[in-house]
């Protein structure tokens, strides 16, 4: 390439000015035409129509160097004159009718600034996101006041001498490439003016500062800030947004009200084509500043509910995901959507899209990591995690299960059902809705929904050293035998108990080693009594045996293969900084605990005392263990055994017993003390006592006649047992006994369903698949009374109830006669009887006739 001569003249070019302007400046001062001057930098005409071709948006290689050496400017200096400075931003020539989509390449410019520079054209009016002058407080023109073209849109003719600051277009009767100029001078064009502190000139400032910057880290960003590419991309989406029809009573709220006034005014008065693509660009840019540029997340998200639909016609809440003009928008956009949509959401969606952090986005984790998470994650949550998450209306039990299935289901997008199955949960999955709903109706819902994700995200991104999975799946049939359990109360001195007292042992080390709730354990009693006895198991804990059991456990877990702690929790102190809804343990007085738990107070009469739930209570006892228990038969430490123990070793015990034969009574006498301490003693020391040499005498109860009263004549354990002058226990070991199998509880062993069956055996063989169960009586009468009104309504408003009872009986009826019985009454109609409710009808009349007739004094 030929290196250019210098030019005989040499004029510097101003600050920002464009390349372009500054080429047609020296086509002036040396009174060349535009392609001379062109030719003379080295540089080649490019076509008129090619706005792409333009230098001023990027110089082929080798040109800046040519320009350099024949104008005297550094090659820094031409390649700063061109859009390549800009980056991404420098794409964007202009934001137009359609914006963002339509861009015409042409340049905005200020006429107060073409007054000050003699015509002098600033590069960044070129920017589509350039809209106003912060040095004279106006927004930019579009085109010239006379012939109404936008300006620089093509390339200057190359047979012509530019004039700065007038219009290069053709005038309106020219043709060709040498006809005149329009030459309207551009510095009278009228703009907007605007105030110092005006928001569209605070918008322009920040974002010519993130342009400069190559990042934006103000407003929404200032935490995290965002590249240049993702600022571009949120403001032209909410830009566009913001001009959308259907929000365009929210943006008045977000604009100034004489930059929406001018907006209006344009837009009512013009055609959308020809409205001024400044003020376009001006409203939605200032729109969109107005939510990102908000320092408070909240309060964007607020002003973001501006520029949103949230409701459809029928009032339901718009999926947020599928609204087309948010597509392609940061993380900060969507964390801003997601905030403002936080009311709507339900709480399971909160947790999902992480309601209340400061960056809610969309679900991150899938069923597998998930999964991963479940394989160390107990099936009821972490005792002390579940007290701190657990208002007073809730169960405890229930709620330590569902808040483990819960924080599968934080940042995942994995279903409740699947959540649930993958821990084997005993709370039903709609039970976790359920809970979830209560929850967010508390006050503290904000900081229990927080504490979760914390949890959730703690789970995620540390290791969790025992493997619950493992533990789920183990044989725990093994865990602390009989032998062990009397030798641990042998070397504590306490009592062992009966069998319920080795169950609740069992359970209490099942729910310890495997993080399953006691539902699972295969030693529970389904009653109440067992139920409401575990619950009370840490009033009879004591240090050596709280520290003896989980010996035991961690024997067990050796044995098992397993070199992991006995327990683990995630720390407390994620939420120390939280106002939960259930108590601190932590906080509560163990030393009053401990004294009332030494008085014989229940949990619920300590928890009442300290002001606090009774579960609190609990667990403090089962980490820190009451030194004197509670007094009990089972409970306390059996003197009067470990008296006789210092008179009568084992090995005498065993000599006496076994090898003389004595009798418990015998051995008792001569050591001046009862049967059952020396029993007691006996079985301390692992010695196996006779049975007794009598079977107990116990009335004997006939199969036959058992079978009859029970089976055929459907009467009740509570009256054969009465009759026979025995229990009701004794009763049903009887029926055991003869295998009879026995009656579930409820209804089937109510003495009315014996009265209804009874009653039914002379019923006519129609009603009786009505007469056999409990209130079919009062059923058959409610019909055949409704079937003389006009409707259900007015038969259920004349028999004083409900309508719905009196529907709901008449369906039961339906269903077990095999057929509709009424004709609902329609317009104009009036409620029928089918044939079948009529032969019920006569049914039931002539069999209360022959009833009453029976009962009628002769």
């Amino acid at each position: 390439m030929t290196t250019p001569r210098t030019l005989p003249i040499r004029v510097p070019p101003l600050p920002g000015e464009a390349l372009d302007s500054w080429l047609e400046h020296l086509s002036s001062r040396l009174r060349t035409t535009h392609g001379d001057i062109l030719a003379a930098v080295g540089l080649d005409r490019p076509a008129v129509h090619a706005a792409r071709a333009q230098h001023t948006t990027s110089l082929p290689a080798g040109a800046a160097e040519a320009i350099s050496a024949a104008t005297g400017v550094t090659a820094e200096q031409v390649h700063a004159m061109t859009l390549a400075r800009y980056g991404i931003a420098g794409g964007v020539l202009s934001l137009g009718v359609k914006f963002p989509r339509s861009r015409p390449r042409y340049s905005r410019f200020c006429p107060h600034c073409l007054t000050d520079d003699r015509g002098r054209w600033q590069l960044h009016w070129r920017l589509g996101y350039s809209f106003a002058c912060l040095r004279h407080r106006c927004l930019l023109a579009d085109a010239c006041p006379d012939c109404g073209k936008a300006q620089r849109d093509r390339v200057f003719p190359g047979e012509c001498v530019a004039t700065p600051g007038l219009c290069g277009h053709s005038a309106p009767n020219g043709a060709g490439r040498l006809a005149r100029r329009c030459g309207a001078d551009l510095r009278g064009a009228t703009t907007l003016p605007l105030v110092d502190d005006h928001p569209a000139l605070h918008a322009q400032r920040l974002i010519d500062t993130a342009i400069d910057h190559g990042a934006a880290a103000f407003g929404v960003y200032r935490d995290q800030p965002a590249c240049i590419g993702d600022f571009l991309a949120d403001l032209r989406a909410l830009g566009a947004r913001a001009l959308s029809p259907a929000v365009a009573a929210g943006v008045a709220e977000l604009i100034p009200s004489d930059l929406h006034t001018a907006y209006r005014s344009t837009a009512a008065s013009r055609r959308p084509a020809a409205r001024p693509l400044a003020m376009l660009t001006a409203v939605a840019l200032t729109a969109a500043m107005a939510v990102l540029g908000e320092d408070d997340l909240h309060a964007a998200a607020t002003r973001l509910t501006r520029l949103e639909n949230l409701t459809q016609q029928n009032g339901a809440s718009l999926d947020w995901p599928r609204a087309r003009w948010a597509r392609g928008t940061s993380t900060t956009v969507t964390a801003l959507r997601l905030t403002a949509r936080a009311h709507r959401l339900t709480p399971l969606i909160q947790l999902r899209y992480r309601i209340g952090t400061p960056r809610p986005a969309l679900p991150e984790r899938d069923t597998a990591a998930s999964a991963a998470l479940a394989a160390r994650l107990p099936a009821t949550l972490w005792a002390p995690w579940a007290v701190r998450l657990r208002p007073p209306p809730l169960g405890p039990t229930r709620l330590a299960a569902s808040l483990s299935a819960t924080l599968l289901m934080v940042n995942s997008r994995i279903k409740a059902p699947v959540a649930h199955r993958l821990l084997d949960s005993v709370a039903p999955w709609r039970t976790t809705t359920h809970y979830l709903r209560t929850l967010a109706h508390q006050r503290q819902w904000p900081e229990t929904r927080t504490a979760l994700i914390r949890l959730a995200d703690h789970l995620h991104h540390y290791d969790v050293p025992i493997n619950y999975q493992r533990r789920r799946s183990l044989d725990y049939t093994t865990l602390l035998p009989e032998e062990t359990w009397i030798a641990i109360c042998t070397d504590l001195d306490i009592r062992c108990g009966g069998s319920e007292r080795l169950r609740l042992m069992r359970c209490h080390l099942y729910t310890t080693i495997s993080g399953n709730p006691v539902d699972r354990a295969p030693w529970l009693r389904d009653t109440n009594e067992f139920r409401s006895a575990f619950f009370r198991f840490p009033l009879l804990l004591t240090p050596p045996l709280h520290t003896a059991l989980e010996d035991h456990a961690a024997t067990f877990l050796r044995d098992n293969g397993i070199d992991e702690p006995l327990t683990w929790q995630p720390p407390l102190d994620l939420v120390a900084d939280l106002s939960l809804p259930g108590a601190d343990p932590d906080r509560l007085p163990l030393a009053t605990i401990h004294r009332m738990v030494g008085h014989g107070q229940s949990l619920t009469a300590i928890a009442e005392h300290l002001n606090t739930t009774a579960d609190a209570v609990r667990y403090a006892l089962t980490v820190h263990p009451a030194p004197t228990p509670q007094r009990g038969p089972t409970a306390r430490p059996a003197p009067l055994v470990s008296s006789l123990a210092e008179q009568l070793s084992a090995a005498e015990l065993r000599n006496l017993y076994e090898h003389q034969r004595m009798s418990l009574r015998q051995i008792a006498a001569r050591h001046h003390t009862s049967r059952q301490v020396v029993a007691a003693l006996a079985r301390r020391h692992g010695i196996t006592l006779r049975p007794p040499l009598r079977e107990p005498v116990l009335p004997t109860v006939d199969r036959d006649w058992l079978h009859t009263q029970y089976v055929h004549h459907r009467r009740t354990l509570p009256e054969l047992a009465a009759e026979k002058n025995m229990s009701t226990a004794n009763m049903a070991r009887w029926a055991h006994h003869h295998q009879i199998p026995l009656r579930s509880r409820g209804s089937p062993s109510h003495i009315e369903m014996r009265r209804a069956h009874t009653a039914a055996d002379t019923a006519p063989a129609l009603l009786r698949p009505v007469l056999v169960g409990i209130s079919g009586t009062e059923r058959l009468t409610r019909f055949a009374a409704a079937s003389r009104y006009p409707s259900i309504t007015a038969a259920a408003a004349a028999l004083g109830i409900h309508q719905g009872v009196l529907q709901h009986q008449i369906n039961c009826l339906a269903i077990d006669l095999g057929g509709a019985l009424l004709t609902r009454a329609q317009r104009n109609h009036p409620m029928t009887t089918t044939a079948l409710g009529r032969r019920v009808q006569r049914a039931w009349h002539k069999w209360t006739e022959e009833i009453r007739a029976a009962t009628r004094p002769s």
